[in-house]
């Protein structure tokens, strides 16, 4: 999950749509606090007022400077190349990997008039970013010394903050390096570093979720421009049951030449598991056969447990068993 390090806590989280699955109350209390054992004047030891719920993190911006590592994220080095059967230039997650408890992704962003500065830390990679104060205050987007190397920090979407973009609980950071000659096999092409990981305020409530949940996500996943997501939104459902589990998912579809509709390729389902005591949402990516091909991770974020992020791998026949990796994230709704 995410924590903050330093002055502020920062909000990550990839678009998708889910529902809770509750069951059992949640283990916040309910009813009054008992009275002191004891008496005022006499024997009594009295008891110690309850402790207190720590008010949760502000939302995050852009407006102040901030820091924090994540666990939830998924890098891989993307290796293109030149398809010599058909001609097409092909994209592949050739290592995807999760992040860790021992190897987490880590972001500072400072505001220093006149300029911003980012700074980005995963596995080997520790990338600096400074650019003018940005004039949109949902997202910010650096680029290296070149644009083949770009940071991107932010929501994304007006979708995500529904028509604010001043603060969010949950965002999507993006980091790809400038690519570099790589040779796979009898391939010959580029790789580039590239992840996604969630940065936010992870919801403070724990236990089970006792109403089933419905969130709007959206996201994406690698690719050339070929194969894309048929719709950009998604619906998840965590059923309150702890049976169901998390369900939902996206379908994959092929891109139509000449503008014309994409070409419904293939419908993957979200199937897993939500953990009441970290929040954490984990699970596998079946396609429509119930065929496991991928595997996701997740996490619930924001006051109440009302934003959601995920972060996923996958590869289908439907597009030539090529490796992909993804992100969802969204809010109840």
């Amino acid at each position: 999950m995410t924590k903050s390090v330093g002055s502020a806590c920062v909000a990550g989280l990839a678009a998708l749509a889910l529902a809770a699955c509750g069951g059992g109350g949640s283990q916040g209390g309910s009813g009054g606090t008992p009275p002191p054992v004891g008496g005022g004047g006499g024997g009594g030891t009295p008891t110690p007022p309850p402790a207190q719920t720590p008010a949760p993190p502000p939302a995050f911006s852009f407006a102040a400077s901030f820091a924090f590592e994540t666990t939830l994220g998924v890098e891989s080095t993307m290796f293109t190349w030149q398809d010599g059967t058909s001609g097409t230039q092909r994209l592949e997650a050739a290592t995807p990997r999760f992040l860790s408890g021992t190897s987490p992704a880590r972001l500072s962003f400072e505001v220093a008039p006149p300029n911003e500065v980012a700074r980005i830390r995963f596995d080997g990679v520790d990338r600096t970013f400074t650019s003018n104060i940005g004039a949109v205050s949902g997202f910010r987007r650096f680029f290296g010394s070149s644009t083949d190397e770009e940071l991107r920090i932010g929501p994304f979407s007006p979708f995500f903050t529904r028509g604010s973009d001043t603060s969010a609980e949950v965002a999507i950071v993006l980091f790809q390096s400038a690519p570099t000659g790589f040779t796979s096999g009898t391939r010959v092409g580029t790789a580039r570093r590239l992840i996604f990981a969630a940065i936010g305020n992870p919801s403070q409530e724990i236990g089970r979720i006792p109403v089933s949940r419905r969130f709007v996500t959206e996201g994406g996943f690698t690719s050339l421009g070929d194969f894309s997501m048929l719709s950009s939104t998604s619906l998840v459902t965590i059923s309150s049951d702890y049976n169901t589990g998390i369900f939902g998912g996206f379908s994959v579809a092929r891109t139509a030449p000449n503008g014309g509709n994409p070409e419904r390729l293939a419908d993957l389902n979200f199937k897993g598991a939500h953990d009441p005591a970290t929040n954490r949402l984990t699970g596998t990516i079946r396609d429509q056969a119930d065929r496991v091909v991928g595997n996701f991770e997740g996490g619930l974020y924001g006051p109440r447990r009302q934003r959601i992020a995920f972060v996923y791998e996958f590869a289908i026949p439907e597009t030539g068993n090529l490796k992909h990796i993804g992100f969802l994230y969204g809010l109840e709704g």
